[in-house]
């Protein structure tokens, strides 16, 4: 993993993100997201965050509920607004 700060643009990591965590994505496309985001630790972070809230969020939920998408972006951009704060 490098220690270089973070170069990636936000929006393309977040479509990353969302690509790597859809059930659907292939095992082949999924390695490749992985090994792209091994390159950044701040991207292996936030990957992990994700992760991490959509876990609790399917905990949270029942399987006929889901959370509105603009919830996700604000949970999620308050999450990093308190990792970095």
């Amino acid at each position: 993993m490098d220690t270089d700060p973070c170069q990636c643009s936000p929006a393309e990591v977040q479509q990353l993100l969302c690509e790597l965590l859809d059930p659907g994505v292939s095992a082949q496309r999924a390695e490749a997201i992985r090994k792209r985001l091994a390159q950044c630790p701040e991207c292996v972070e936030r990957f992990t965050t994700e992760r991490q809230l959509r876990t609790l969020m399917q905990r949270c939920c029942s399987a006929q509920a889901t959370a509105p998408v603009y919830l996700r972006e604000r949970i999620t951009t308050q999450i990093r607004i308190v990792r970095r704060g």
